[in-house]
């Protein structure tokens, strides 16, 4: 299995360049994070496993997820209230 590049920050959660990452699986307890980075996850299909997250206390970056819906990154960020949002190149709404 090749490497996942993510970065362990007890405030922050951190996916970047992680070619064959498909699920966010293992974060279903998640209820509160400073700041979320999704960055270049061309695999990933949905946020289904952030169900229980309820605050992102600072920014939000969503960029160049593919099949990655805006529609439902856009959910999650507003549902959550991040601060500050950045939403590039993700997948169409389904």
């Amino acid at each position: 299995m090749p490497a996942v590049r993510t970065r362990h920050d007890p405030q922050q959660l951190y996916f970047q360049s992680n070619a064959t990452l498909a699920s966010l699986t293992g974060l279903e307890n998640l209820t509160t994070v400073g700041s979320i980075v999704v960055f270049e996850q061309p695999a990933l299909t949905n946020l289904a496993a952030l169900a229980a997250l309820k605050t992102i206390a600072g920014p939000a970056t969503f960029q160049d997820n593919p099949l990655l819906s805006q529609c439902e990154i856009q959910q999650l960020v507003t549902r959550c209230g991040a601060t500050m949002v950045d939403l590039q190149d993700n997948g169409p709404c389904n």
